[in-house]
């Protein structure tokens, strides 16, 4: 199950009855109550055709994507090795490798700016975690290559 406290709109995640990829057009989250959480997600531009369209839902009706290679390809990162993959957008360079320090999280992102100084550094499992570390650092929402 996914935590909806961690999305923001644009987050790719799995709709577990279809297996279809969409992104998260709508969140809402009730503090008060838990029978509130709700994501919309939208799978018509990432999925094969017939598309389902808009789903909305309850959280526990969504996954997080794991990370793969087949993932950071579809993001545009080059792959340099085995275990090191880099992306430049804008003037950071962003690199992944899979030296995590964190239990359960396979991946560590290392952004950095023109100075080559780190601007943000994390262990990271999931797509919409590889998304949000780098909208953070970079303000910008990367997509997949569809």
């Amino acid at each position: 199950m996914i935590d909806i406290k961690e999305l923001k709109i644009g987050n790719y995640l799995r709709d577990i009855d279809s297996g279809d990829i969409g992104f998260v057009i709508g969140l809402y989250y009730d503090d008060e109550s838990s029978k509130d959480t709700e994501i919309t997600l939208d799978v018509r531009r990432t999925c094969d055709n017939p598309c389902r369209g808009i789903t909305q839902a309850r959280e526990r009706s969504f996954e997080p994507i794991l990370l793969t290679e087949d993932e950071f390809v579809k993001f545009g990162f080059t792959i340099i090795s085995r275990d090191l993959y880099t992306l430049n957008i804008n003037s950071f360079y962003i690199s992944i490798t899979d030296d995590s320090r964190t239990i359960g999280r396979d991946f560590h992102i290392y952004i950095k700016d023109d100075a080559f100084i780190t601007v943000l550094s994390a262990d990271i499992q999931y797509v919409h975690q590889l998304q949000n570390a780098i909208y953070f650092a970079t303000n910008v929402n990367i997509e997949f290559d569809v």
